[in-house]
């Protein structure tokens, strides 16, 4: 617990800084901002494969694929959502229980 002194009162908290809904039990919360959320390629992967002008075109790459067991996390048939997109059976591509792994998955593909 941090304490903020000034001349006229003393001021005691503690201050988080969490991903999620909001909802956690004897805290309450406050919307900092809204995330964005991007597909991202590396150079090499973006010379080798077809590009990429729209949503639909990634359903034709590999995707990598971040599993979590907190369901906060945006999965790809729910980023396809947003633009309409209703993938067909599973979407290609590993996945990970790790995100630094991923990442370096990313940088390597």
């Amino acid at each position: 617990m941090d304490v903020i002194q000034s001349t006229k009162h003393s001021i005691s908290g503690s201050c988080r800084l969490r991903f999620g809904d909001g909802n956690w039990p004897n805290c309450s919360s406050r919307l900092l901002f809204r995330e964005r959320i991007v597909p991202v390629a590396s150079p090499d992967y973006l010379e080798r494969n077809p590009p990429v002008h729209q949503a639909a075109d990634l359903l034709d790459h590999t995707l990598l694929h971040a599993m979590s067991v907190e369901r906060s996390w945006y999965d790809w048939n729910q980023w396809f959502e947003q633009f309409g997109l209703l993938p067909s059976a599973g979407l290609p591509g590993p996945s990970f229980d790790n995100h630094l792994l991923m990442m370096q998955a990313a940088l390597n593909a």
